[in-house]
């Protein structure tokens, strides 16, 4: 076993065989914390498997050239969030294993036709898990002075930052899908029912109020997270070998193999005012099947 240590990137490798590497990452620039551990092992038996889960927070002073705040000055500490960018949590694993049959194997050591038939099977697969991307609720009306600088506005709320996380999740109502507890909104699907005194709701159980002019919002930018994704594709492959430089290889592929139903995050500025505010409108595809065949020479 050895170790090295980078200081430049925080890079820290560690060689546990001949075979085996794990390294750890550790970033800390101004504006993110980041740590990043992964694994890369092949083994005897034929197995090759790569397995990385990097973990960051990323935080900047604006966001797409747009300042969150400035109200004829620039308040760095008013304008600091997490980046749009941001994806906290992210797992990646690959795999392939030789199944031990044919030529060379530790069962049915066969040459000729034999082996044609049970040598040079093997089995693949990819998989990823993510947390979703973040979301920022907003209420896009100039209130502060800020007319040309209001895309990214918040609004202001009766609940607390935890409370709000709390109605995020997967949701379904009147035939639609949600990414937030449908029951906060009005009949016409929003979040807010126009101008009113702060905490006076005007339907039941509204908790997002629009800012009144003269004030700005209240509840941070990108406070909560998207829909996370996980997918697993997996494949079966079987090389047919003719001579040492010639060979088929056969395949059957899968993608997205447990047919997991995956939400795309139709937005990360989420309008308190909109008509479809917290909808989920489309999923990434259900599973695919192919077949396929390459002849090498």
């Amino acid at each position: 076993m050895s170790s090295s240590l980078s200081a430049a990137d925080s890079e820290l490798g560690i060689d546990c065989s001949d075979d085996s590497l794990l390294w750890i990452e550790l970033n800390r620039p101004a504006a993110r914390n980041a740590l990043s551990l992964g694994l890369l092992d092949r083994l005897r038996t034929a197995l090759e498997q790569h397995a990385d889960a990097p973990a960051l927070r990323a935080a900047v002073i604006t966001g797409r050239g747009e300042r969150s705040f400035a109200s004829g000055g620039d308040i760095k500490e008013l304008d600091w969030q997490r980046a749009d960018f941001d994806q906290t949590h992210t797992f990646n694993f690959n795999g392939i294993y030789e199944l031990p049959f044919g030529k060379g194997k530790r069962w049915g050591n066969y040459n000729g036709w034999a082996d044609m038939i049970v040598g040079g099977w093997e089995i693949s697969g990819l998989g990823q898990w993510t947390s979703g991307a973040p979301i920022s609720f907003v209420d896009n009306r100039g209130t502060f002075n800020r007319t040309a600088r209001s895309a990214r506005q918040t609004p202001r709320s009766s609940l607390t930052n935890d409370q709000i996380q709390a109605l995020t999740g997967v949701f379904e109502a009147n035939g639609r899908i949600y990414w937030i507890d449908p029951s906060i909104l009005n009949s016409n699907g929003q979040a807010s029912g126009g101008y009113n005194i702060y905490g006076t709701g005007s339907f039941a159980n509204q908790v997002f109020f629009n800012t009144v002019p003269g004030e700005a919002g209240q509840i941070g930018r990108m406070l909560i997270d998207g829909p996370n994704y996980f997918n697993l594709n997996m494949a079966v492959l079987k090389n047919i070998r003719f001579t040492e430089s010639m060979r088929l290889q056969l395949r059957f592929e899968a993608f997205n193999v447990l047919n997991n139903v995956n939400f795309v995050q139709n937005t990360q500025l989420a309008n308190i005012n909109s008509a479809t505010f917290g909808q989920i409108t489309s999923a990434f595809g259900p599973r695919e099947i192919q077949w396929a065949a390459r002849f090498e020479f």
